[in-house]
Formats: C-alpha cells, sequence, structure tokens
C-alpha cells in the first residue's frame, strides 16, 4: 500500500534573501534527508509550506520563494513529491472568487 509523509514547514523572516539561511529550512532538509534510512520508499512526501514574511517587500516574492523550496527539495529527493506553498493555493483562492464560489474558497 503506497503511503504519504507529511512534513508541514512554517518559514518566518522579515526579507526573502533570508529564505537560504532560516533555520526552519535546514531542519526541513535535514527531515527530508533522514527519510533516505527508511527501508520502505514507496511513500509520496507532502510539504506544505507556509511563508510568514514580515517585513516590508515591494514586490510580491512568494512565486520566487516557492521556486527556491521546490528546487531545494529536488536536490534532495527525486521520488513523488509535493509542495504546497501560499502562493498557489492564493491563486486558487482568487480563481474561485471570480467564479463566484466564495465559499470554497474560504476554506482555502
Amino acid at each position: 500500500m503506497k503511503k504519504a509523509i507529511i512534513i508541514p514547514i512554517y518559514l518566518k523572516f522579515k526579507q526573502p534573501e533570508e529564505l537560504p539561511y532560516l533555520e526552519g529550512l535546514r531542519l526541513a532538509k535535514r527531515a527530508i534527508e533522514s527519510l533516505k534510512g527508511l527501508e520502505d520508499q514507496d511513500f509520496t512526501l507532502i510539504l506544505p509550506v507556509s511563508f510568514d514574511l514580515t517585513g516590508e517587500v515591494k514586490e510580491d516574492p512568494l512565486p520566487e520563494m516557492t521556486k527556491f523550496v521546490i528546487d531545494e527539495v529536488k536536490r534532495l529527493r527525486r521520488e513523488e513529491t509535493w509542495v504546497f506553498s501560499n502562493h498557489p493555493l492564493r491563486i486558487l483562492r482568487d480563481y474561485l472568487d471570480r467564479l463566484n464560489f466564495k465559499y470554497f474558497s474560504s476554506l482555502i
């Protein structure tokens, strides 16, 4: 039976430039690396990522930050891995709002 392992990742910082040096990212990468020690590798890794950006920024950094995290994960694990972050979920919420599905978008 196929399994799923979920590792939530919370990243709080003031500026997008801090992302590569965050302790939360280092811990997540170490957790992903440790999965290589599992005997049964038949699982899907699911990584819900929450970016908590508290500083002032001029542009929306979420697409770039999401890509950075995905690239870091791909370096560690080539098997089936899903990364969910604020960015794609916000796009989905906006899409549902445009279709007048505000009830559903509030659930995201």
